[in-house]
């Protein structure tokens, strides 16, 4: 079970950066349909609120969100990070960054390691089992 526990830490950077990508994407598609939005466009929904201003309000939400996106994904990094070095060796801990950190597949570690990819998951395996938790 600590092996799972483990592995949803480590997983945790890639995850908020998932939900960092989403919400600067969706801040820039907004963005993108706010500056095509004119100020005689016709008011919305009868709520008195024009199309501009609910433009600009769900903008405003979208950039709350990657905000908090982009602070979840920095604190998810440095605690990933934390948890890889306590990986014994330098081998370890760079399979590790290479799988948590920068996203690559057990083919791409290999190859940037110049190894196979049988080496590049059975290191994977001997970190796992070597790191701790940090607090």
């Amino acid at each position: 079970m600590e092996s799972a526990k483990k592995k949803e830490i480590l997983n945790s950077y890639l995850e908020a950066l998932k939900e960092w990508r989403y919400w600067k994407d969706e801040t820039e598609r907004l963005m993108v349909a706010a500056t095509g939005a004119s100020p005689s466009l016709s008011h919305g929904g009868g709520t008195g609120t024009s199309k501009v201003e609910l433009a600009a309000e769900s903008l405003e939400d979208a950039r709350r969100e990657l905000t908090a996106a982009a602070n979840a994904m920095s604190k998810a990094r440095r605690q990933v990070l934390a948890v890889i070095k306590t990986a014994p060796t330098a081998d370890q801990r760079i399979v590790l960054r290479r799988r948590y950190i920068n996203g690559m597949n057990w083919e791409q570690i290999a190859e940037a390691c110049g190894k196979s990819r049988q080496w590049a998951t059975m290191t994977h395996g001997e970190a796992l089992k070597k790191i701790f938790l940090t607090s």
